[in-house]
């Protein structure tokens, strides 16, 4: 890996609680010492969308992005096509990071930038967007689209949980029919599609996906209810058997048509509604730079 310089984007419109970490500025003092590194605070959404088209079309400049999930995904979604990425994570979750066995520290998050590889990675694609853990058709999303970003600075992951109970007291599914690359068709009214094994904190829907594998693994709830959602978060977290009231499938492309439209979320950041879902994987498409 050679670059001439490092930018490291940080979205403000996230309001991380590192970003005006000293940590962070000091990190990129030090790696400064060795290559030319520069953190940008973006002033929202927008901003952080220009810089990173325009940073990672220039010939020798390595585009880091910093912040959570969200953060990344979006860079991931927004950098130029053939550039790799580096990833700062300082979100809540960082389930990303935590897959591909990325340090804690944030120093030591700078030094990959420095003498970390280039790792080829799938990425996932729903509705012309991509995702790098999972997505999720239905009541996640529904979750998710509920969670303030006070309440996620006050709580962090557990906003989720409190946001999840007062979601399911009146949500009514969408009837979900999946078609799979092989023919088959499946119903349900919640699905998974995941790339990584984990889905966030110390859930693991699909424990046996890989994101260098060119296959997604679908986790389908054939009935919504909140006891059929508590057996399947049992299995998740490593208790139990995989129930019967889900079903799981693989493949490279799925079609998804939803009965009513839709919230759909890729990698915790929520899109829609949409009443058809084109899925597939795009085998090692990304390189990001990790140990």
């Amino acid at each position: 890996m050679n670059y001439d310089k490092i930018i490291v984007l940080v979205n403000a419109a996230a309001k991380s609680s590192c970003i005006d970490n000293i940590e962070l500025k000091m990190a990129c003092e030090h790696v400064n010492k060795f290559k030319p590194c520069q953190i940008i605070y973006t002033e929202g959404i927008a901003d952080f969308i220009s810089k990173a088209k325009t940073f990672s079309s220039e010939p020798g400049t390595l585009v880091a992005a910093a912040g959570g999930d969200g953060t990344i995904n979006l860079a991931l979604n927004e950098i130029h096509e053939d550039a790799n990425i580096g990833i700062i994570p300082i979100g809540t979750a960082n389930v990303i990071a935590k897959e591909l066995g990325f340090p804690k520290k944030i120093r030591d998050m700078f030094k990959e930038l420095l003498t970390g590889a280039v790792q080829k990675i799938d990425l996932g694609l729903c509705c012309g967007k991509k995702f790098a853990f999972a997505a999720g058709i239905g009541f996640d999303a529904v979750v998710a689209n509920s969670v303030s970003k006070k309440l996620k600075t006050y709580l962090g992951q557990a906003a989720y949980a409190v946001a999840l109970f007062k979601t399911i007291i009146n949500y009514k599914p969408s009837k979900l029919t999946i078609e799979c690359e092989d023919g088959k068709v499946l119903e349900g009214e919640f699905a998974i599609f995941a790339n990584m094994r984990r889905y966030g904190g110390e859930l693991y829907f699909a424990p046996e996906a890989r994101y260098d594998d060119g296959i997604l693994n679908l986790v389908l709830l054939k009935k919504f209810s909140f006891l059929n959602l508590l057996k399947l978060i049992k299995y998740a977290y490593g208790k139990g058997e995989f129930p019967s009231i889900a079903v799981k499938a693989e493949g490279k492309k799925f079609n998804v048509s939803a009965s009513e439209p839709t919230y759909y979320e890729l990698d915790g950041e929520v899109f829609g509604p949409e009443k058809t879902f084109d899925i597939e994987v795009k085998a090692l498409s990304q390189g990001i730079i990790t140990t």
